[in-house]
């Protein structure tokens, strides 16, 4: 194509996946309640109910791992809708599974709910495929950076208090049988946008390489794709410690209810939605990527040893928020590595990731916080876990100031730019 891309239906994927994540954010509150009421007869976390908890995330990124790349791949051969529906359809049926286990107080439905979630769990990779169509490649991380923070920060904002209130007024299964039937009506709104990905720009595809290694080799293509693979790989690693014990452990460290929690974390996603157009005024996208992974990580060490009031958890919190806008730069910067037809296979791909850290990390980071509160010890520590998570983060960071200074020259991004000369965003580095 000449010329840059028109963000035709760009509004619609975003309302799209923001049902989506309203389906989620229906279930966020009421899951670790239901994993506690069903292994302890009570509400409160326990390191067993945490581990279960950790243990149906991972199964759906199991699945996900072992099929993001394969839908991603299809979906440069037959447009992305098909597979957009699906992913709203499979999230439906997973959400009825886990209400018909609660109901029996039985936990193998869920795990059964998990997997099919998972095998079908492609909208976020697919729909920041959908958006990387319909964008130019400089406006590609603020592009995705709106997408992201808008569908999930306006349906956390709608979804955490609604699951709320059906949990009081109805019963606990109420907000997963109010998702199943947002997903399934998702998946027919899903025809009414346009296809972002034409006949005329379609591929023909190797299915013997739409699985994760083939994934994994993509991003090995060249020394600074491996490089910020890598970094992004341990970014999605710390991140997720924060989103795997973020409702418990606001309860253990500060008391909150999962009301606040949810609330705060809805902000937190409309913060995400603003901070990467702001900060890409004044920076280039390596430098961005660089200059948040670095905030990221001092936000995250602050999180784990803040005990004062809600007001310094709140601060800290807005760091968390503009160093996490490092997940839409990266993404941006892997994205912009590849050709328009293997953009669906560039976002499997770093799905592919993404899932490997829910599958890995989540359990871990999991296992520290499980550690860390744990009746045995005199003196529960729930905030080590951030400071485990700093740390990851901090290598993050590392690595990708590393590869770039070596390897700025390989960068094939589209946008006309050359890449710039290498100087640190701080003066001593060098």
């Amino acid at each position: 194509k000449k010329g840059p891309r028109r963000a035709k239906g760009f509004a619609g994927v975003t309302v799209i996946a923001m049902l989506y994540f309203m389906s989620v954010a229906l279930a966020i509150p009421s899951m670790p309640k239901l994993v506690n009421n069903i292994l302890t007869g009570s509400g409160r976390v326990t390191s067993s109910s945490q581990m279960v908890l950790a243990a149906l995330l991972a199964t759906d990124g199991f699945f996900t791992f072992l099929t993001n790349n394969f839908w991603g791949t299809l979906s440069d051969r037959y447009g992305r809708k098909p597979f957009l529906a699906m992913s709203a359809l499979g999230i439906s049926v997973g959400a009825f599974l886990v209400s018909i286990g609660a109901q029996m107080g039985r936990i193998w439905p869920m795990f059964l709910g998990a997997a099919i979630d998972g095998c079908t769990s492609c909208m976020f990779g697919l729909g920041q495929a959908y958006v990387s169509d319909v964008s130019a490649p400089q406006e590609l991380a603020g592009n995705i950076g709106v997408f992201l923070g808008v569908a999930a920060g306006v349906s956390f904002m709608v979804g955490i208090p609604v699951s709320a209130i059906l949990t009081s007024k109805v019963s606990p299964q109420a907000p997963f049988v109010a998702s199943a039937c947002i997903g399934l009506l998702n998946a027919m709104l899903v025809y009414l946008i346009p296809e972002s990905n034409p006949e005329e720009d379609r591929r023909e595809v190797d299915l013997a390489n739409a699985n994760p290694w083939g994934a994994l080799q993509m991003l090995h293509s060249n020394p600074l794709m491996f490089g910020v693979s890598v970094s992004y790989f341990l970014l999605w690693f710390a991140h997720t410690g924060l989103q795997v014990t973020w409702m418990n452990f606001f309860d253990a460290m500060h008391g909150w209810p999962a009301s606040k929690s949810g609330m705060v974390l809805s902000v937190f996603g409309i913060g995400v939605s603003i901070m990467p157009k702001l900060i890409l005024k004044f920076l280039k996208l390596p430098d961005a990527v660089e200059f948040t992974l670095f905030v990221y990580t001092l936000s995250l060490l602050g999180l784990g040893m803040v005990t004062g009031p809600d007001l310094s958890v709140y601060g800290i919190l807005f760091f968390c928020c503009m160093g996490s806008t490092s997940l839409p730069s990266m993404l941006s910067l892997l994205t912009n590595q590849a050709r328009s037809k293997e953009r669906g296979a560039m976002q499997g791909a770093t799905e592919t990731i993404k899932t490997m850290c829910t599958i890995v990390a989540g359990p871990i980071m999991s296992a520290v916080f499980a550690y860390w509160i744990s009746s045995s010890r005199d003196v529960p520590m729930p905030g080590n876990v951030f400071l485990v998570a700093g740390a990851v983060m901090f290598l993050s960071f590392l690595n990708f100031h590393l590869t770039w200074a070596k390897h700025a020259s390989l960068d094939k991004s589209h946008s006309g730019d050359a890449p710039p000369a290498r100087k640190a965003w701080w003066h001593f580095a060098e």
